[in-house]
């Protein structure tokens, strides 16, 4: 995540960032939310007037946004032509219109809390997650309905036969959670590896030299690490490692400051002993299927009022990952600024 939360207290974006900079910590302040399974641009600054500076111009739509975006399938380069194309156009669908050779979805946005219980967690355990989990489902739904407006404009750049995925320059006009993944969805064009809005589960999209799963070693090792700690572990020691003939005494201490009692009600209360420290976290925080998908936020363009009521436009822009490289290809030449 962008900040801490939940339990990323240390390895979020701003404290790695903060550590990588030599920043003191919890000084770096996110002016704007970037959703966790993208990448690319994320502004942050270390003065509050500067985050709200930025925060005010985005809020007052002085932004231009561009993101790339790998999407499942051929994407259409240009409107059907012939009444055939048209009655084949896999993105025919309502609220959205051709203009040259863009796309512009228009299709409103619906944001519905769902509620579920978690069954997976032991009843014997203390660690267990909240029973109620809340999670926010987005879809299309009519303005009629409870849907809020939102824009989405998608052109092709290139296409992979190999594994029959597009290329695509994607530009929000407005900025609705989810909207460029809910837009592409809707248009029957998901976004690689995005299973939470219809992409193949068991997709394997060709990137070389990237990491698309974690290895389950790292976790076992996490779990051994914790295993072998003081904490978890069955051996004993002397308060500050000094037996000054008080053994009895010490043997009842792990670390300074924790009793035997208390890692022994520990060893048997924490998942993490029995093998089932999945249940500490949900599927996301496991970066499981769909913790990445390939959705990039690659360039922003803000305007901010200068000296002599001029306007200044300052371009922050986030080099583009391997996926989008590889297709690409390296003899394709693009102008992005036509593109915005």
């Amino acid at each position: 995540p962008v900040h801490p939360g939940g339990p990323y207290l240390s390895n979020s974006l701003t404290i790695m960032a903060e550590a990588q900079l030599g920043l003191e910590p919890r000084s770096l302040l996110p002016c704007h939310r970037l959703d966790r399974v993208t990448s690319g641009v994320l502004i942050c600054a270390t003065r509050s007037d500067v985050v709200g500076k930025v925060r005010r111009a985005m809020e007052g739509g002085n932004v231009r946004k561009l993101y790339v975006a790998r999407v499942v399938g051929r994407f259409p380069p240009y409107p059907p032509q012939t009444q055939k194309q048209r009655e084949e156009d896999e993105t025919s669908t309502p609220y959205q219109t051709w203009h040259n050779n863009t796309l512009k979805v228009t299709a409103p946005i619906k944001t519905t809390p769902n509620t579920t219980t978690n069954n997976n967690s032991s009843s014997s355990s203390s660690f267990q997650n909240n029973p109620d989990i809340t999670t926010f489902q987005r879809t299309v739904c009519p303005k009629e309905e409870g849907g809020k407006p939102s824009v989405t404009h998608f052109q092709f750049l290139s296409y992979n036969p190999h594994d029959n995925t597009s290329l695509v320059a994607v530009i929000p006009r407005t900025g609705r959670s989810h909207q460029i993944r809910v837009h592409a969805s809707y248009i029957r064009f998901p976004i690689c590896h995005d299973v939470l809005y219809g992409a193949p589960a068991a997709a394997s999209f060709h990137c070389s030299n990237e990491t698309t799963a974690v290895d389950d070693g790292v976790s076992n090792n996490v779990i051994k690490a914790l295993d072998d700690s003081l904490l978890l572990s069955s051996t004993t020691m002397t308060v500050n490692g000094n037996d000054d003939g008080k053994g009895e005494a010490a043997a009842n201490v792990v670390v300074e400051g924790v009793t035997r009692k208390e890692v022994d009600s520990a060893e048997r209360t924490c998942p993490c002993r029995e093998g089932r420290w999945e249940e500490l976290f949900n599927d996301a925080q496991l970066l499981r299927s769909g913790h990445r998908i390939d959705l990039h936020a690659f360039k922003y363009w803000i305007k901010f009022d200068g000296k002599d009521e001029t306007e200044e436009e300052m371009l922050f822009e986030a080099a583009l990952p391997l996926w989008a490289q590889n297709s690409l290809g390296g003899d394709v030449k693009i102008d992005w600024n036509s593109i915005v």
